[in-house]
């Protein structure tokens, strides 16, 4: 999109953080399991100087022991360095782009849901598929640089394989 493309660029973020991940065996076959979790992340790069925080459940469904489906919710909350950086839209910018100008708060910026399936081919290997989409929230979703060029529904799907030692 030409607009978006004449906005500023946002310098790369280097971000630092942990996760806590607390999960206890539920459900009705062996191995299935519930998992609560959070991660933090701060910016150590000076990109934004913010931090985003996101919280997390899902529910691991085993059918077969080498058979793995999880369904997963989760929120993102943001810091107000962090939204200005990634959904403000400067008097400059807005010049450049077009677009109005705007200034965006922190807060929670999204929710999404996620779908992963797990296969163990070998003791070692395996394969996995990942759907997942979220929907921009709150000033996230009213900045111009998603209500006007971009999108509130954010989408991915990924395939891979997987390595165990």
């Amino acid at each position: 999109n030409r607009q978006a493309a004449a906005l500023p660029e946002i310098a790369d973020a280097a971000e630092l953080g942990f996760f806590l991940r607390y999960g206890q065996p539920i459900g009705l076959a062996s191995g299935d399991e519930g998992v609560l979790r959070v991660d933090l992340l701060y910016d150590v790069a000076d990109a934004h100087s913010g931090f985003l925080a996101e919280l997390g459940a899902a529910y691991t469904f085993r059918p077969t022991p080498r058979l793995g489906l999880t369904a997963g919710v989760s929120t993102r909350y943001v810091s107000d360095d962090y939204a200005e950086t990634s959904f403000s839209n400067s008097h400059v910018g807005s010049m450049a782009s077009g677009l109005p100008a705007f200034k965006a708060d922190g807060g929670f910026d999204s929710i999404g849901v996620s779908l992963v399936a797990t296969y163990q081919l070998t003791e070692s290997w395996g394969l996995i598929a990942n759907a997942s989409v979220s929907a921009l929230m709150g000033d996230a979703s009213d900045s111009p640089i998603v209500s006007d060029v971009g999108s509130e529904t954010q989408a991915f799907f990924g395939l891979g394989v997987t390595y165990s030692f």
